[in-house]
């Protein structure tokens, strides 16, 4: 249950700020605003958005977010045809707890987003959502996506459900016409697997990346989600370079660290890891600008229904950051927040992908999805070839994993000695022949009595050495092997 506090706070603190935000505004009643809130959609934060539909002959509204969000996300002209534009002239005005974003736009919309805190205690989250209610709006509309893996979730008040196109819950509430001065305030309380007190780690030190890739493949060729992270260093980075990287604590080692070769190839490599607190901090040097780590994750199973969520810190400025969502065999009814783009692969699986855009150090970012699957197939015995990380003989790489390759070694070896067996015995049999040839009086016709049937023109070769010898003879003369006739 929702505290009673939590509700109270907001709306005193609207009712003592809504006189300064309020005299910011005209008249103006705007045709609609729609408060879309999504909460960990991607990233551990509320992402808000305002959908504003204008009157005729009106270009400019403002619109009140809080101080704690910063600038805005984004801001955008929203045309009828929901085509955004985000070449729009905007204002940012402080005032004490609240920033006034004025926005002038060309067409009779405006898409406005920032990001707002959410309170985290363990697996559990609350967040407030307040409206001060400086501007006459005739229809005022809440939209809450329920985030994925979420349950216990409790939306106060609540309204009506409804599964979008992607699958996706979300909460509709529709408060009809809305006055200047009417605060308006909106609670959600819910729970997560994944426990996060909201505070991040330390970040170590890494190169700049031109771009960085997550690849999540659940249920691959294990129970569990491998989590794929691929790298390329910019172009002005010198090498070598030291690479320090986050994984979760729990997870263990790596699964491999690699770096890619001049041929195109990835390589293992020798890595160091130092676990803090529930990170683990896996460090590695390249003399190559891409570089790949792999481990396996926990993948939250409850029947038939399989979910994961996806937390990334923030440990690294990229140029661009793209995500890989490689849909397992038999699954149905997927989900994925932030949504992307499904392609099929050569592999012949679908691949969702994503691409969301550069990154900054210290922001951090999550990548959540469910779906159903009945049966225990693993995708890897379906694909034609797996991907693979060579360990060569140079130093390039960490120490080879004999429990694999044993029974190559062991192969390999008793090949050699039924090898070594048979030539041995070839050897001494070659021998035997020879002495009981050289032992033996042969009687041959006289070269006068041969006759034609007894002539062969045919070249003759001994099947053993090799060696030439005459139509006539039964045994080579090199080593005393009975000829083939």
């Amino acid at each position: 249950m929702l505290n009673k506090r939590h509700l109270l706070l907001p709306l005193m603190l609207v009712l003592l700020l809504l006189p300064v935000v309020s005299s910011a505004q005209d008249d103006t009643k705007i045709s609609s605003l729609e408060i879309a809130i999504w909460p960990e959609y991607d990233r551990p934060a509320a992402l808000v958005i305002y959908k504003v539909r204008l009157p005729e002959n009106v270009d400019t509204v403002t619109l009140p977010i809080p101080v704690s969000a910063g600038d805005p996300h984004a801001v955008a002209a929203w045309y009828p045809d929901g085509a955004l534009d985000d070449n729009v002239t905007w204002t940012a005005n402080r005032q004490d707890n609240w920033t006034l974003i004025e926005v002038t736009s060309e067409t009779n919309g405006v898409w406005l987003e920032f990001y707002n805190d959410i309170e985290f205690a363990g697996i559990q989250r609350d967040y407030a959502f307040t409206w001060a209610g400086d501007l006459a709006v005739e229809a005022l509309s809440f939209d809450v996506m329920h985030p994925i893996e979420a349950f216990d979730l409790q939306i106060t008040p609540d309204g009506e459900q409804r599964v979008g196109s992607d699958g996706i819950t979300r909460t509709a509430l529709s408060l009809g016409a809305w006055e200047v001065g009417e605060p308006f305030s909106l609670e959600i309380s819910y729970s997560k697997p994944f426990a996060f007190t909201g505070q991040l780690p330390a970040l170590r030190s890494n190169p700049a990346l031109a771009q960085f890739e997550v690849a999540l493949w659940p249920e691959y060729d294990r129970v569990a989600v491998l989590v794929i992270l691929r790298g390329e260093l910019a172009p002005d980075v010198t090498l070598p370079a030291t690479v320090t990287l986050p994984i979760p604590g729990y997870a263990g080692e790596p699964n491999a660290v690699a770096i890619l070769g001049e041929d195109n190839r990835l390589y293992s490599t020798d890595f160091d890891q130092e676990v803090e607190g529930d990170w683990s901090w896996i460090s590695f040097e390249t003399d190559n600008r891409a570089f790949q780590l792999e481990y396996y994750d926990d993948l939250m199973m409850d029947g038939s229904s399989r979910s994961y969520t996806f937390f990334w810190l923030g440990a690294l400025n990229a140029g661009s950051f793209t995500y890989e969502l490689q849909q397992p065999i038999g699954a149905s009814g997927f989900q994925v927040t932030p949504a992307g783009a499904i392609q099929v692969a050569a592999d012949g699986l679908s691949y969702l992908r994503s691409s969301l855009g550069p990154q900054q150090v210290g922001s951090p970012l999550t990548i959540s999805f469910q779906y159903e699957k009945t049966s225990e197939d693993l995708s890897v015995d379906t694909v034609t070839s797996a991907p693979t990380i060579d360990r060569p003989s140079t130093t390039q790489g960490g120490t080879p994993d004999l429990t694999t390759q044993l029974p190559f070694i062991l192969g390999g070896f008793g090949l050699a000695l039924i090898v070594l067996g048979v030539y041995l015995y070839l050897r001494m049999q070659r021998g035997e022949k020879a002495s009981h040839q050289r032992a033996r009086q042969r009687k041959r016709k006289p070269k006068s009595q041969r006759t034609g049937g007894d002539l062969d023109t045919a070249a003759v070769f001994c099947h053993v050495c090799g060696a030439k010898a005459s139509a006539s003879d039964h045994f080579c003369r090199s080593c005393g092997t009975m000829l083939r006739q």
